[in-house]
């Protein structure tokens, strides 16, 4: 046989298997790992929730509108009232041309004025003052209801009493007279100064005294009332007098809020 042969003859030898060329097994999977494709129990079917309820945008510019609608007719409706009301106080105004009551100072008498010094230096003041006063109303269909007065009478920034007035209602074309006796001022505390110098003047019969009167009047134009207001009467320079006063000198002004009072000329 020839050496041909032989090599034919002889059995194949099989090759090494490594582990690369072997045929690739199940996947490992990590720990944790969840396969979504896997069906899910029934239980645990995923639900979107409803989308929160929003009202639309018409419902809310609507009512917007109907809010706008309502402030525009209340504020036209207010200014109406208000421009009436004005028209209505001009045209009153014009017919009745109403003027300032007048006031003054007929009788200021003080019986009692004591001024009294202790040994420690303290002087208080024991007075009793009486005036009468008259408030006379020019104007035709206009009345002035007047409310508790307070009066009160200084020499200069001395204090000799203070007192009230009753309330009263003052028809039109009418002179009231107001008697006032309660005007008193109980051991009050003075400058010694100042104590000297009253009692000196009261002696000699020289005393200037101030009177204030305080109040709150409504106004009644045919109809037509108006409110509460403040006024204020001054009179200056009144001397104490038994008889009566000559009413140039013993003339008030009457102010309201430190101004002159508006609503008349």
């Amino acid at each position: 046989m020839s050496a041909k042969e032989d090599s034919v003859a002889a059995p194949m030898k099989e090759k090494p298997v490594y582990p690369f060329n072997k045929p690739p097994g199940p996947v490992q999977k990590p720990p944790g790992f969840a396969n979504n494709n896997q069906p899910k129990p029934k239980g645990q079917i995923y639900r979107a929730p409803f989308p929160a309820y929003r009202p639309r945008g018409s419902q809310r510019s609507s009512k917007r509108n109907l809010c706008c609608c309502f402030c525009i007719w209340l504020s036209i409706v207010v200014l109406s009232l208000l421009l009436l009301l004005g028209i209505a106080g001009v045209i009153l105004y014009f017919i009745y041309r109403p003027q300032e009551p007048h006031f003054s100072v007929k009788i200021l008498q003080i019986p009692r004025l004591a001024v009294a010094t202790s040994k420690s230096g303290d002087t208080t003041l024991n007075t009793q003052v009486s005036l009468k006063m008259e408030a006379m109303n020019p104007n035709k269909a206009v009345k002035f209801f007047y409310e508790e007065s307070k009066v009160t009478v200084m020499m200069d920034k001395v204090s000799l009493g203070e007192g009230t007035f009753p309330a009263f209602v003052q028809g039109d074309q009418n002179t009231t007279e107001l008697k006032i006796s309660n005007v008193k001022a109980m051991n009050t505390a003075i400058d010694q100064v100042d104590g000297s110098n009253l009692k000196l003047q009261y002696t000699q019969k020289k005393l200037k005294l101030k009177v204030e009167l305080d109040t709150h009047v409504r106004i009644k134009i045919s109809k037509l009332k108006t409110g509460k207001i403040k006024i204020t009467v001054q009179c200056d320079g009144v001397p104490e007098a038994k008889t009566t006063l000559d009413e140039s000198n013993t003339k008030c002004k009457l102010k309201i809020f430190k101004n002159k009072w508006f609503p008349f000329k």
